[in-house]
């Protein structure tokens, strides 16, 4: 009787064991496509059950490349492969130090509670700081199994890993030196602004702004841009303007140092211009070639423009020091010659040299030369300096103790050294005048007017014999 009863219980379970199989073969292909189907890790695996917790969808992005202080938005899933809704309770980022990280949005922490085989979002803005791989994880807080899920974003910066960022620096966009070309004297007031940027990856504090000048440089700040105490976050700049109202003739060669917090702590920013003569104001001139006052007096000090005041620069001596310190010369005065007529020919080479203001080099001072032109007029011109004697061009173009080489509207001319006639006083007459000897060099005289000045104020020359010296030739040489 019971063996009946074991075949009839035979069917039964054949057709248990026929069902059982397939299903066991799907389980486990559900596995490797559904992530909440898969099977619980064995020990030691890194990757817990994804059917028994919350996990990064996926636990890992890589966001490529990008370059430095570019923003980049990185959108970061959560998926809850939990049997039962799952608590979300709080979320940690962590970045790497060459990269800055924030949450833009965050879903997961709006719904609060991640039901079964479902999804929640969070939006990431990473901005790289500096060249390289970097990476930032988040840790989301939950109720469910393993309580922490952890996902990772990756990335790296283009950019030499070697480069460091000097601070504060001159933005490449201005050009340097700060030049301010040719200005008239007190007649022009000029303005050059410089941009100052903040290339480093932490906020810098401009410290002081000192613009190195002296009282006759016409140089100022404006008060408007950069100020002392200024905070400039990585990537953010500020103007700084100068000013420039030259009051006496020359060049200007000077510096605007910024100091910072940086690592370097300061910026140099040189400073150049021309002033060239012009009609100006009554006396313009009447501090050339001055430097009173003691030195030890003009100490460093700042004004409410931040204008630091340095001791003055060197300036030429008077002329009549410079006429004292020059050897004897036998003078006479030149007159130009009379312009070529229209319509006239040149004939001879001498013909168009005389259509030529004539020059000779009387002294030398600090780096400058000193000629005597037409009409016992006087010019002071330093090395490459170019001015305008009765119209026509003549710059400086070599300078030794006793030779000059200057270009007079295209001819170049060899300048030497002469000796100048002992100064006496000048003789009570109802109009000023220069009384020379004769001089068969044809030379100007060595004492003259003030520079820029019409008329000349200086005692008269009286003859004397003169002592040519036997190695410098007595005229100018035409080259």
């Amino acid at each position: 009787m019971i063996r009946p009863a074991v075949f009839a219980l035979a069917p039964v379970l054949l057709l248990a064991a026929l069902y059982s199989v397939p299903a066991a073969a799907q389980s486990r292909n559900a596995a490797f496509l559904d992530p909440a189907s898969s099977g619980g890790g064995g020990k030691g695996d890194s990757k817990m059950s994804l059917a028994n917790t919350v996990v990064a969808d996926p636990p890992q992005l890589d966001a490529g490349e990008t370059l430095v202080n570019v923003a980049r938005r990185v959108t970061v899933f959560f998926y809850n492969g939990f049997r039962a809704p799952v608590a979300l309770k709080g979320l940690m980022v962590n970045a790497d130090g060459n990269v800055r990280s924030k949450v833009l949005s965050d879903d997961c922490h709006t719904i609060r509670t991640l039901p079964n085989q479902d999804r929640c979002s969070i939006v990431m803005e990473i901005v790289p700081s500096s060249p390289g791989p970097w990476s930032v994880e988040l840790l989301l807080n939950h109720s469910g199994q393993g309580r922490i899920a952890r996902a990772e974003i990756i990335g790296s910066t283009l950019g030499k890993t070697d480069e460091k960022a000097e601070g504060l620096a001159v933005s490449k966009k201005i050009a340097t030196p700060l030049d301010f070309g040719t200005v008239a004297v007190r007649e022009e007031s000029v303005a050059r602004t410089m941009l100052i940027e903040n290339d480093s990856t932490e906020p810098l504090k401009i410290e002081a702004i000192d613009l190195i000048t002296h009282d006759q440089a016409g140089l100022r700040l404006r008060p408007q841009g950069c100020k002392q105490g200024d905070q400039l976050k990585p990537g953010e700049s500020c103007p700084i303007t100068v000013m420039w109202e030259p009051m006496q003739r020359g060049n200007i060669a000077t510096d605007l140092i910024v100091h910072h917090s940086g690592s370097l702590g300061f910026v140099v920013v040189p400073i150049r211009g021309i002033a060239s003569s012009g009609e100006g104001k009554k006396g313009d001139d009447k501090n050339v070639g001055s430097n009173k006052g003691n030195d030890s007096a003009l100490l460093p000090q700042r004004g409410d423009e931040t204008h630091v005041i340095l001791p003055a620069m060197m300036a030429p001596p008077p002329i009549e020091q410079i006429a004292q310190s020059l050897p004897a010369i036998n003078s006479k005065a030149v007159k130009a010659p009379a312009p070529q007529r229209e319509g006239e020919q040149p004939q001879q080479q001498q013909q168009q040299q005389l259509e030529l203001p004539t020059v000779a080099l009387i002294g030398t001072v600090g780096g400058r030369a000193i000629l005597g032109g037409p009409d016992d007029q006087t010019y002071m011109m330093g090395l490459g300096e170019t001015i305008s004697i009765e119209g026509i061009p003549v710059s400086l173009m070599q300078l030794d103790s006793a030779r000059a080489v200057v270009n007079i509207s295209g001819v170049r001319k060899e300048l030497y050294l002469r000796q100048a006639p002992t100064i006496l006083k000048k003789k009570e007459s109802s109009s000023p005048n220069f009384t020379s000897g004769d001089n068969k060099t044809g030379a100007p005289p060595s004492a003259s007017q003030p520079i820029g000045s019409s008329k000349p104020d200086l005692p008269a020359v009286i003859p004397a014999t003169p002592t040519p010296l036997p190695s410098v030739p007595a005229t100018v040489k035409g080259m």
